[in-house]
């Protein structure tokens, strides 16, 4: 019969303890310092502050609170909107509108700028997507301007130009320029922050 030897064993035995804790002990403070780590990067994040309202930088662009705790975001760094200037707009008056056509075109580089129109909660009434002129990529639209607005249906048109510009007149807003994206950005936070 063969002897064992009970010292190897308790060896062992302690040697597997004392991995298990180490690695335990490693993976532990690599998650704490993780945790650290992170948590003094969250001081670093941008914030602005821009017509009274705080806007903070975050993955899908500059988030503010308006409107009972309602989030808005825009593309626009608002301590760029400062350089668009336009005779500011009260829009309370469309929000009276039962539908709304909303009237671009489609080679105006304005997607980005109808993208943060249509997520500003602005338009809360039905939408429907229009060209102010005919081409071939609005073959399937149907042509709407200013002309198309009446009372309870109101035209929103975002037109490129060398001018900025936004204007209301008889329930239809214009919004033109050459960065429409910032020009439509300016536009909502106007509506939402301290002005007038």
């Amino acid at each position: 019969m063969k002897e064992v030897n009970y010292s190897k064993v308790d060896n062992s035995e302690k040697k597997k303890k004392f991995y298990v804790i180490f690695m335990g002990l490693f993976i532990i403070s690599i998650m704490v310092f993780s945790t650290i780590y992170y948590g003094l990067s969250d001081d670093t994040q941008s914030e602005v502050e821009y017509q009274g309202l705080k806007f903070i930088e975050s993955s899908s662009g500059w988030m503010t609170y308006v409107n009972n705790n309602e989030k808005l975001v825009i593309l626009s760094n608002p301590e760029d909107l400062d350089s668009v200037e336009f005779n500011e707009v009260d829009f309370d008056s469309m929000k009276s509108n039962s539908k709304i056509y909303v009237s671009f075109n489609p080679y105006d580089n304005s997607n980005n700028a109808l993208y943060d129109l249509d997520r500003s909660g602005l338009l809360s009434m039905q939408i429907y997507v229009t060209c102010y002129e005919d081409n071939d990529k609005c073959s399937e639209l149907p042509i709407k301007t200013c002309d198309d607005a009446v009372q309870g249906t109101g035209v929103v048109v975002i037109k490129l130009s060398n001018e900025t510009k936004v204007s209301l007149n008889n329930n239809c807003l214009t919004i033109e320029g050459k960065d429409l994206l910032k020009i439509v950005d300016k536009f909502i936070v106007d509506q939402y922050g301290e002005r007038f």
